[in-house]
């Protein structure tokens, strides 16, 4: 379903396995808008449900809708925020440009009826539109309902390690 680039033996060449088809059909009783946030309607973060693990920081939400590497799609529902993807473009000067999804999150009313679909989607439309040839995310080993998601996208998994450190 998702355009995949991948690392051929010999010097590091990507090639392109396909693209998905236009957006999926919503599951019934799947009544969202989803969305690019944005300075003129960022306003719409005050209402939110369950996604985001932290409260919403105003100066936060101003300077990412003002990196144009950062996207934020939301789906909205009777004035709330019902679930949300954030995606960051990677830029390096040796290999293909890539999206990585870096939230994920969908209120566990609004599970199970096609909203992340359509949050990736969207955000996968506007990778490709801003040249993004690579779409990747990383989750927990044991977060299972991530894996099984992610996997349904036909997107491909491979065991990394991860090192953090504090400022």
């Amino acid at each position: 379903m998702w355009s995949r680039a991948t690392r051929a033996s010999s010097g590091g060449a990507t090639r392109e396995t396909g693209y998905p088809p236009p957006m999926s059909t919503p599951e019934p009783g799947c009544d969202v808008t989803v969305l690019r946030i944005g300075p003129t309607n960022a306003h719409l973060l005050a209402r939110v449900g369950d996604v985001f693990d932290e409260p919403i920081q105003p100066a936060r939400v101003a300077a990412l809708v003002d990196d144009p590497s950062h996207i934020l799609i939301v789906a909205v529902a009777d004035h709330t925020v019902v679930g949300q993807c954030l995606g960051v473009v990677h830029l390096h000067p040796d290999k293909p440009t890539d999206l990585y999804i870096e939230d994920l999150a969908v209120d566990p009313a609004w599970q199970r009826r096609g909203v992340a679909t359509r949050l990736v989607e969207a955000l996968y439309l506007i990778g490709r539109d801003r040249g993004c040839e690579v779409l990747w995310v990383a989750t927990e080993p044991d977060n299972d309902a991530a894996r099984y998601f992610y996997a349904s996208l036909t997107l491909s998994e491979r065991v990394v390690s991860v090192f953090e450190g504090d400022f």
